[in-house]
């Protein structure tokens, strides 16, 4: 049964291809690749194909969402936070039940980095010195777009590690 499952994959991979070849101006083709390299864990190629159907059609619901599953999956919380914005509020979905689901996946998200957020803040007030910890602080500002407060947090860690004679990129 695992083998026939994996030969329908290979043949719908083929097909859709096919499809892509002939008709390379409709989104949904490139939605449904997306799908099958995301059923083999392939969130690479997953990406690209999703992201390749927004090109085409960047109003689609299904494909932000699933963008944002895929880079919630791959840690890219930014990128996945900014998706699923885009997906709860696209024009025919910001007030259903599947609008809802993004909304949920968005609000998830920023449940956490706040934690994260709070957790470091506190952890500042006794050791000011702790590179991680404001590095830690810094990511969770980038997801919530919030980059003034990053720019202070890695200006915080260059003088940090400058004082211990840490060479930094600048």
């Amino acid at each position: 049964e695992i083998a026939n499952k994996a030969n329908k994959v290979i043949l719908a991979k083929q097909e859709y291809q096919k499809a892509v070849d002939l008709a390379p101006g409709i989104s949904w083709f490139y939605h449904a690749q997306g799908e099958l390299y995301r059923q083999e864990n392939n969130l690479d190629l997953a990406q690209a194909k999703y992201q390749e159907s927004l090109n085409l059609y960047p109003e689609s619901f299904w494909s932000h969402l699933v963008l944002g599953e895929i880079y919630e999956s791959m840690n890219k919380l930014y990128l996945a936070y900014q998706q699923y914005i885009l997906a709860s509020f696209g024009p025919r979905w910001a007030f259903s039940s599947d609008g809802k689901v993004a909304l949920e996946k968005k609000l998830a998200i920023e449940i956490k980095q706040k934690e994260i957020i709070k957790d470091s803040l506190r952890k500042i007030k006794d050791l000011p010195n702790d590179w991680e910890v404001r590095a830690n602080l810094a990511k969770a500002y980038i997801v919530l777009g919030e980059l003034d407060k990053a720019k202070e947090q890695y200006k915080l860690i260059n003088e940090i590690l400058g004082k211990n004679g840490i060479s930094v990129g600048g």
